[in-house]
């Protein structure tokens, strides 16, 4: 678990913070906090005193990474901007996400409790955040790390694990709403015009020679494909 925590924290990008409806049972707020993020990882209260979940810090699924990711063109226009307006593109993706997550919590937010974890109840999730701004080839990739972990707060105030299917089933949808919130921030609060791409959207007037150059993670996986005979994700 230290390499994963390490994975997130480590570097020169911004500091992690709390998302979720469950952050404030478990009394967190704001920037994360190293240790309390890796007690969490395994099950344990965020002082480390307690146990949240039966399996606490033994063999267990500690939580799943939901990334929420901006199109090749905002990335690349971010990398372009001026000091503020790249605040101003980074607040614009942060609060894309917190709808995501607001969707996900409403709709799959799932604890186990009882034996084999058989009766299912609503839960508050508990999420740690991590802006990233490149692809592993170091290109400029504007994307965040939302760690849901596996711990679920229950209306009465008693936690447990997570039933993810329900994570699984909607999490397309999630992303959909993700980038259509996303698009619609971008043109009201910095003027910007998005046209729709497939199933995303891109910016107008982002140079696409520009976006190709910026592109080498997708020309290595292209590649690869095109090795093996293959296409498509």
């Amino acid at each position: 678990l230290a390499g994963v925590d390490d994975y997130y924290t480590a570097g020169n990008e911004p500091p992690g913070y709390w998302l979720g409806r469950g952050t404030t049972a478990l009394r967190l707020d704001g920037e994360l906090n190293q240790e309390h993020f890796r007690n969490l990882l395994r099950g344990l209260s965020p002082d480390g005193d307690r146990k949240l979940v039966r399996n606490a810090d033994h063999e267990r699924r500690a939580g799943w990474d939901f990334t929420w990711s901006a199109p090749k063109s905002v990335s690349v226009a971010w990398s372009q901007a001026d000091p503020a307006t790249r605040e101003r593109i980074e607040q614009c993706l942060r609060h894309a996400a917190v709808a995501g997550v607001a969707y996900l919590e409403a709709v799959a937010g799932i604890s186990r409790r009882g034996e084999d974890g058989h009766s299912h109840e609503p839960a508050r999730l508990v999420l740690a955040a991590f802006l990233h701004s490149t692809s592993r080839a170091q290109d400029p990739q504007l994307h965040l790390h939302t760690i849901l972990l596996n711990v679920g707060v229950r209306a009465d105030g008693t936690t447990g694990t997570l039933e993810p299917k329900g994570l699984y089933r909607h999490q397309m949808a999630a992303g959909a709403l993700f980038r259509a919130e996303l698009a619609a921030l971008l043109e009201t609060e910095l003027g910007l015009r998005a046209r729709r791409e497939n199933r995303a959207f891109e910016l107008l007037g982002v140079d696409p020679e520009l976006m190709a150059f910026f592109s080498n993670r997708r020309a290595q996986i292209e590649a690869e494909l095109a090795r093996l005979g293959q296409s498509g994700g």
